[in-house]
């Protein structure tokens, strides 16, 4: 509702042809109408809301507590947030507001990897949230290992990517792709030698 209030707010001001995504973590491109760059992401915030609400409709009545759709509804609202900053950064860019988007865009997605390292660790097993590899969904005693680790390297990743804000402005882009990739990258690998090990152990 914020995004939809901002865009009507500031539509009237925005350029003929709308704005579009982010160029190499700078400049603003262009899009197509001024309508639809408004419109977007708005639009791309309620889809997302409406497919975690349809989601819940499917789920089975057992093996999901309240502590779950909690952290379910965190994840959730934090994607959103995050949608509404780039929608935010997007509009003021186009409206010619002074922002660096190599600085903010790096500090959004870091802040959202800080968060995802605080509650990463209480996903339970599910077929929806979290570090969800073949090894991960074969054993919950490799879901847990791996969704331990993962908090702490989603936080060193954030923390990485928010480096990025004080890099050079030619190093910023790879900076905070290396805090993604620590984030991201390291559980799924971690996942498959877990489970690998836990293989060998049941056989021997």
């Amino acid at each position: 509702a914020a995004m939809v209030i901002f865009s009507v707010a500031v539509f009237g001001m925005l350029p003929d042809r709308g704005p579009g995504g982010w160029g190499a973590w700078g400049a603003v491109g262009r899009g197509g109408s001024r309508l639809l760059g408004a419109a977007f992401g708005p639009a791309m915030a309620l889809a997302v809301w409406a497919l975690l609400r349809g989601l819940t409709r499917f789920a089975p009545k057992e093996g999901f507590d309240e502590r779950f759709w909690d952290t379910y509804w965190i994840f959730g609202n934090a994607v959103i947030a995050l949608l509404a900053v780039l929608h935010v950064l997007t509009l003021g860019a186009a409206l010619g507001w002074p922002l660096d988007a190599s600085r903010l865009v790096p500090a959004a997605m870091g802040l959202a990897f800080l968060g995802l390292g605080r509650w990463l660790p209480r996903v339970r097993p599910n077929g929806w949230l979290g570090i969800r590899t073949p090894w991960t969904l074969a054993s919950e005693r490799v879901w847990r290992a791996t969704h331990r680790l993962a908090g702490k390297t989603f936080t060193v990743g954030g923390i990485l990517t928010l480096t990025a804000i004080v890099a050079p402005a030619e190093a910023r882009p790879s900076v905070a792709l290396a805090g993604l990739g620590i984030g991201g990258f390291i559980p799924i690998l971690y996942s498959f030698f877990a489970r690998r090990r836990e293989e060998r152990a049941e056989r021997a």
